[in-house]
């Protein structure tokens, strides 16, 4: 789900920009799970879901800043701070 946030963002382009700051956070909070921290190694389930969310973060973190360069996206508009 998280990766097609991207997806979503380079679909409707400029338009993601009011949507842009929500999805930051979400991405950054899935982003903090580390694999040290929410499971033993033994669990190979538990690591490879969290593997797979990592990599779903990195294709909408790849889709959304690719809007973000674009020309239909206001660099100059206010932003939190989360990037």
């Amino acid at each position: 789900m998280l990766s097609c946030l991207g997806d979503i963002a380079l679909a409707i382009g400029g338009e993601f920009q009011k949507h842009f700051d929500p999805v930051m956070v979400m991405l950054r909070t899935a982003a903090e799970r580390s694999i040290a921290s929410q499971a033993s190694p033994d669990d190979h389930d538990m690591v490879d879901w969290l593997l797979q969310l990592r990599s779903s973060v990195f294709e909408a973190f790849t889709g959304t800043f690719q809007v973000r360069a674009s020309r239909e996206f206001d660099v100059a508009a206010p932003s939190s701070g989360i990037i």
